[in-house]
């Protein structure tokens, strides 16, 4: 998308990284953070975590065509979409960070902080991805499957709130 391409040659990453949201373009999203991100661990787990929640809205709109309750589906949606947010931060403030082509011992450990509170966001999306398949495969919404997949989602809102509260974002 020319859009979005522009709007990152101005250093405006966030703003096209939310084009491509918009227009629920995965791949032009992934090739953008793969193509402008440093070459630092958590840039390689950002780009998974970006990965795992366009996943999780297209299975959240399947999920919706086969009957699972909107009320799931809608808070879901609505998670991936608070955290897609603080990810289009985050990108923009690591290509910016990089650009400045220093290091030193408090950056290394913020970067590791980063790194650590991504790779358990990854895992709880992924969780919660997992809680939705089991709701959508039972067909019916009995209590146990739905209080198995509560736990799921709390354990994801869990994670984007460290997220947040980490200042990332």
């Amino acid at each position: 998308d020319e859009k979005a391409r522009r709007l990152a040659d101005k250093g405006k990453l966030a703003d096209a990284l939310r084009l491509y949201a918009d227009r629920e373009n995965r791949e032009g999203a992934l090739t953008l953070l793969k193509e402008r991100l440093p070459k630092w661990p958590v840039s390689k787990v950002l780009i998974e975590v970006v990965g795992q929640l366009f996943d999780l809205q297209s299975n959240v709109a399947r999920a919706r065509n086969v009957g699972v309750p909107q009320q799931v589906t809608d808070r879901l949606s609505a998670e991936a979409d608070s955290v897609k947010e603080r990810l289009w931060s985050r990108a923009e403030r690591i290509v910016v960070v990089a650009a400045y082509k220093v290091d030193s011992p408090g950056l290394q450990k913020a970067i590791d902080r980063e790194t650590t509170i991504m790779d358990a966001l990854n895992a709880s999306i992924h969780d919660a991805r997992a809680g939705l398949a089991e709701l959508t495969f039972a067909g019916n919404t009995s209590n146990e499957v739905m209080a198995r997949v509560e736990v799921r989602f709390k354990s994801l809102a869990r994670t984007a709130r460290a997220l947040e509260e980490e200042g990332l974002g």
